[in-house]
């Protein structure tokens, strides 16, 4: 793998303020080797038609493990439809069989086709699945909830319904994802009126429904063909602000082709444009329909753009669009991978991204038709290597204590909503884990050693809601998730404790000479305001703190803890989970 290395100071630009990262040693490794790709597949099997799925392929977390997994509606004809699902477990999918979670007779999965999305639409941390139904006079939302280990059918009459609403007008332009910031994910669709009118329909959910935002939509106009969009709609956050927003490749008469963006205001979508945040004359849209995800390919938070583009003759290259907050960087016509003798039009419409090896970046699979009946399910791990500072904290930036030395060592970090659990806890720089598990007083919590330029670096974070899924000597990269905040050990409300020390030598384990220091005003300048993002006063922010001054007066290690049996760990304090 061939690697650069240089200094560069980054620019990133967020939708409430301009901000500096600053970036140590930054790797830029050669493009064709960013994605790691394996011939032999993550799944194979002979007599799966995988041409009974397209476009009815999702991916999701749907086990909530952490990993993203695959599922699709299979189509045996006859109206005899079954939701079979692929479990990730790191480096290869689980195939739960051909009853899959959820089977039915009578339902016509043709009429879902072009309308499949997955997003955790109840907040339970597991990934769910939403269809729009074309009942031909009527549409109605179906909606299938995971349980970890099957999907409820949520019922015919879905959770949304409207007579006269053509289904067939949003097909290939239908997406899912947080748009008002709310951690339930909701639904949002291209419709087309006909003579240039298009109106971006939203459905936010309230955990058991879907409530539609009207007519008129979160965005609307005139002049505007939907159809130069289909199969080319993703979501994400692009601009990272909290709130997922919509980018769609619009395809100029096969000669230009531009990326728009409407980015969530979380009551409607601002259109940035028609040049939009990427544009060149001679890129055919064509060539990568039904072929394009979004995922944070480079672990910065912010979403990026993939796309799988046809040259004909079996050859195929990723194509890489990465965020910069008000753009997307072209990551040139190389792209990420590429290759001779495959063929793209054998995984066309059954493409999705997701972090389906459980590290900080995101990955794109795809099942691949080899014809009679044989099928695999092809993966490209993203090798990117992130050296920039990671804010500990997925989705939320809301400050609720700030270092005071001595007597707070470190910082809080609030919930995305203030007293629920669950926001993603990631680590803010590469590096090793020292130690991880179960302290009397930050509760869950693991530390990781870094060396930051030459100088020994130690970082905690504590109070996670659960025991972390990283262990003593695991090596870490900046983005990589650790767990999810909590509430444990000496703690007043949901919160992360997060903590930076100088070390007079390595920091293996708990370090007794180790030095605080405030990471906001070495790391993170740009967050340094105890209020600057929160949606709180900060009276109400003051009861999501912790009262840890002192060192811990115990620990006890991942290692340690799964060779316990239940009533050695009550007996010691250490929670059931």
């Amino acid at each position: 793998m061939k690697k650069m290395y240089k200094k560069i100071l980054v620019f990133i630009f967020f939708a409430f303020a301009i901000t500096t990262v600053h970036v140590f040693q930054s790797k830029e490794i050669s493009a064709s080797s960013l994605f790691n790709y394996d011939a032999s597949g993550w799944w194979n099997i002979t007599g799966y038609d995988p041409n009974k799925t397209t476009d009815r392929l999702v991916s999701g977390d749907f086990n909530g493990d952490g990993k993203t997994d695959t599922a699709a509606f299979y189509d045996y004809g006859s109206k005899i439809t079954k939701l079979h699902v692929w479990l990730s477990n790191g480096t290869s999918f689980t195939y739960l069989g051909p009853d899959g979670w959820w089977n039915q007779s009578g339902y016509d999965s043709t009429m879902i086709s072009k309308r499949v999305v997955a997003g955790d639409f109840t907040g339970d941390g597991k990934d769910d699945i939403a269809v729009f139904y074309d009942y031909g006079t009527e549409t109605r939302v179906h909606v299938w909830k995971s349980t970890g280990t099957t999907f409820t059918y949520q019922g015919e009459s879905g959770w949304w319904k409207s007579a006269g609403y053509d289904a067939k007008k949003i097909a290939g332009r239908v997406v899912s994802n947080d748009f008002n910031n709310d951690g339930k994910d909701d639904l949002a669709a291209f419709y087309d009126y006909g003579n240039g009118q298009t109106k971006l329909h939203v459905w936010t959910s309230t955990g058991s429904s879907f409530t539609y935002q009207g007519e008129n939509g979160w965005w609307n106009t005139t002049g505007y063909n939907a159809n130069m969009l289909t199969d080319r709609v993703v979501s994400g956050d692009f601009n990272k602000d909290g709130k997922d927003d919509i980018a769609a490749f619009y395809n100029y008469n096969d000669s230009e082709t531009r990326i728009h963006v409407w980015a969530s205001t979380g009551t409607s979508f601002s259109y940035q444009g028609p040049n939009g945040w990427w544009g060149a004359a001679g890129y055919n849209a064509n060539n990568i329909t039904g072929k394009v995800v979004a995922g944070d390919f480079n672990s910065d938070g912010k979403t990026d753009i993939g796309a799988f583009y046809d040259y004909g003759n079996s050859t195929t290259k990723i194509h890489i669009w990465l965020s910069e907050g008000s753009t997307l960087n072209y990551q040139t016509a190389n792209g990420w991978w590429e290759a001779t003798g495959y063929n793209p039009k054998m995984i066309t419409g059954r493409v999705v991204a997701g972090n389906f090896d459980g590290d900080s970046n995101s990955d794109i699979a795809a099942f691949y038709d080899y014809g009679a009946s044989s099928t695999k399910a092809h993966v490209w791990t993203s090798e990117y290597v992130s050296e920039t500072f990671i804010w500990p904290v997925v989705e939320s930036t809301r400050i609720t204590q700030l270092f005071k030395g001595d007597d707070h060592k470190g910082i809080d970090i609030g919930a995305r909503t203030q007293g629920v659990e669950g926001d993603t806890i990631v680590s803010f720089y590469n590096g090793t884990v020292a130690k991880a598990g179960w302290s009397t007083s930050y509760g869950w919590v693991v530390y990781i050693h870094h060396v930051i330029d030459g100088k020994n670096v130690q970082s905690r974070y504590a109070h996670l809601v659960s025991q972390p899924i990283v262990s003593t000597y695991n090596t870490v990269t900046a983005g990589q998730r650790l767990g999810y905040m909590g509430n444990t050990g000496a703690s007043q409300g949901v919160h992360l404790h997060f903590e930076t020390r100088n070390c007079g030598a390595e920091c293996k384990s708990d370090n007794n000479e180790s030095i605080p220091f405030d990471p906001l005003a070495n790391y993170f300048p740009q967050y340094n305001m105890a209020t600057a993002f929160s949606t709180h006063s900060i009276t109400q922010d003051m009861h999501e703190h912790d009262h840890v001054m002192e060192e811990e007066t115990a620990f006890y290690s991942n290692e340690e803890i799964n060779k316990m049996k239940n009533s050695e760990k009550k007996l010691l304090g250490i929670p059931l989970n």
